[in-house]
């Protein structure tokens, strides 16, 4: 009845098996709560979400340049480019709150890829 209760303490020595690697993410059995693949899951959403912004912001730019003398598609077009602004500073915004609680959350690193590629690299 306990361990029904508290599951974390149930299961707190396994470990679960990733199935679908994430760039920069674990692979194979983790036991460390999840946190290494919720950072990656996190990497990845706001590294989409800032190059879907500045895209919006483009987009939103040349909507603006071609719409010509009328006024109801530059609004529109000003309309997008606010949007995608706050879209990219909610994206900031999380990055910057997850920092001050735990920066191991959003280290931002790259693949390490090939062991023997990175010694040849230090020697």
């Amino acid at each position: 009845m306990i361990a029904v209760l508290t599951p974390t303490a149930a299961f707190a020595g396994q470990g679960y098996q990733v199935l679908q690697q994430l760039p920069g993410g674990p692979s194979g059995t983790v036991s460390d709560g999840g946190i290494s693949y919720f950072a990656a899951v996190y990497n990845v959403a706001v590294s989409l979400a800032i190059i879907l912004s500045i895209t919006m912001i483009v987009i939103g730019g040349i909507q603006y340049i071609a719409s010509g003398i009328s006024p109801s598609q530059k609004n529109d077009a000003k309309q997008r480019i606010t949007y995608a602004i706050g879209g990219l500073l909610l994206a900031l915004m999380s990055f910057l709150i997850l920092q001050t609680i735990d920066p191991d959350l959003v280290k931002l690193q790259l693949p390490s890829g090939n062991s023997s590629s990175a010694s040849i690299l230090s020697q």
